[in-house]
């Protein structure tokens, strides 16, 4: 059985003038990276890549803010990365989301065909978050991510990235090196925020990357509203459930998005919220997808209610992770454990080995 690993903390100073500067922390990760980089390439099946090099980066242009695509050309650089191939992972969630969600080649034109075939062979993942009001007062907020990876490659090659903004604001992202996007993060005094995979039938449209999206609003939005408003009033590329917490007491909320459209949900009458993957409250067009993610959502939701009930709710943060390890909330592809409090700035981190 594999000991839980630790997860190393790099810091990103993103107002020093040079690229190596800003990102120069991630050099020693450059062997991993590529190696979890050459993984994905060969799950999906590719052969060269070549091939689809203009369709990613043409997505790239439709998306990103300058900003980000900025950060993965400096990223490609700086871990001997070519940028398409860094491209094609930092848009994995949403691409393969979309794939998923409308199961069909689509007829809107050859890019978009072009665009699923390179996802037709991706793997799903899935992810449990959970909040409430803590014994101090305020929201704590718990989150395994779960996510298919041979050989546990993105439990091992977890880092925890510290950002510094120009104006002093600090945040932190729990991902990989190379990841510009963000699916767990904290603004330190100010909120936090984690994504849970949730599939619609929306039609395919262009928007923001949900990701990308996350890691935006975390250097952007300075408190828990403008970063609630931002993350529902955002034109997405795809589905999400965002779980975002602020610093006083009842400060928690699930955004359901679509790439169109959102749905705010609240704590139930005990104080708990808790998310999965699948939809409550959002209105979308046609009918949810089921899938295996939906199918096994109930059961870790009613682990987790089952942990959190008002008799035994957690006394402290590390009370939470020992909900997120029970058997039925874990899934053999839970690869990140976290545990976080926007009071404070405190995030709690773990990488899960095999068995743990």
């Amino acid at each position: 059985m594999s000991r839980l690993q630790p997860i190393p903390r790099i810091p990103v100073p993103l107002s020093h003038a040079t690229a190596f500067g800003r990102w120069g922390g991630l050099a020693p990760y450059r062997p991993r990276m590529q190696e979890l980089l050459s993984t994905y390439l060969k799950e999906l099946d590719l052969g060269p890549i070549k091939t689809y090099r203009g369709v990613i980066e043409t997505v790239a242009n439709w998306t990103l803010p300058n900003s980000l695509n900025r950060e993965i050309t400096d990223l490609s650089e700086i871990l001997g990365i070519d940028r398409s191939d860094l491209l094609l992972i930092n848009l994995y969630y949403d691409l393969t989301n979309a794939f998923f969600r409308l199961n069909e080649m689509p007829s809107l034109t050859d890019l978009p065909g072009a665009i699923f075939d390179i996802f037709s062979k991706a793997r799903p993942y899935a992810c449990t978050s959970f909040a409430f009001t803590g014994s101090d007062g305020t929201p704590w907020h718990a989150r395994n991510l779960d996510w298919w990876s041979d050989g546990r490659l993105l439990a091992s090659e977890s880092v925890l990235l510290d950002y510094q903004t120009s104006s002093g604001a600090k945040f932190s992202v729990l991902g990989w090196p190379g990841m510009v996007g963000a699916f767990t993060g904290i603004r330190k005094g100010a909120f936090t925020v984690s994504l849970n995979t949730v599939l619609s039938e929306e039609k395919l449209t262009m928007g923001l990357p949900l990701p990308m999206l996350i890691r935006q609003v975390l250097e952007e939005c300075s408190n828990y509203a403008e970063a609630v408003k931002q993350l529902s009033e955002t034109k997405t590329l795809s589905d999400g459930l965002l779980m975002v917490t602020g610093t006083k007491a009842g400060e928690m909320v699930v955004i359901e998005r679509t790439p169109s459209q959102y749905a705010l949900r609240y704590a139930d009458k005990t104080g708990l919220l808790v998310a999965t993957n699948s939809y409550e409250v959002v209105k979308g067009p046609g009918k949810v997808i089921q899938s295996e993610l939906s199918a096994s959502a109930d059961g870790r939701r009613a682990g987790v209610c089952a942990g959190c009930a008002p008799d035994q709710r957690p006394k402290t943060l590390e009370g939470c992770l020992d909900v997120l390890r029970r058997a039925d909330v874990q899934m053999n592809i839970t690869m990140q454990r976290a545990v976080m409090r926007a009071a404070d700035g405190f995030i709690m981190a773990e990488a899960v080995g095999q068995g743990c």
